[in-house]
């Protein structure tokens, strides 16, 4: 069953910015080992000197992460859109959360 986030679309815009170059995913992350967060780049290995850990930069981010380990404890690559975030299935894209959007959010700190 697909989980689901409570956040705000602008919260949403905000989180993309984290990312350089654009792929065909709206936004694109790696989650690794030991949980640090950073924008997709290349396919393949990420060199470690080449990646910017953005963990904490962004608490919705941070929540995808910590949802994306229960999905995939191994970590990886993930994607958003304006609705899901995706986890790789072979060469599949599976939603594993889904955004539901609120106008206001009582101070949740899903900044």
């Amino acid at each position: 069953m697909e989980a689901s986030l409570r956040t705000t679309k602008t919260r949403l815009v905000r989180l993309k910015t984290l990312v350089g170059k654009r792929h065909r995913w709206p936004a694109s992350f790696s989650l690794g080992a030991y949980d640090e967060i950073w924008p997709f780049e290349s396919w393949g290995h990420t060199k470690p000197d080449k990646r910017e850990n953005v963990r904490g930069k962004s608490k919705l981010l941070d929540a995808i992460a910590y949802r994306y380990r229960i999905e995939r404890p191994e970590g990886g690559r993930f994607f958003l859109d304006d609705e899901h975030a995706y986890k790789p299935v072979g060469s599949r894209k599976v939603p594993f959360l889904r955004f539901k959007f609120a106008k206001q959010l009582r101070r949740q700190g899903l900044d």
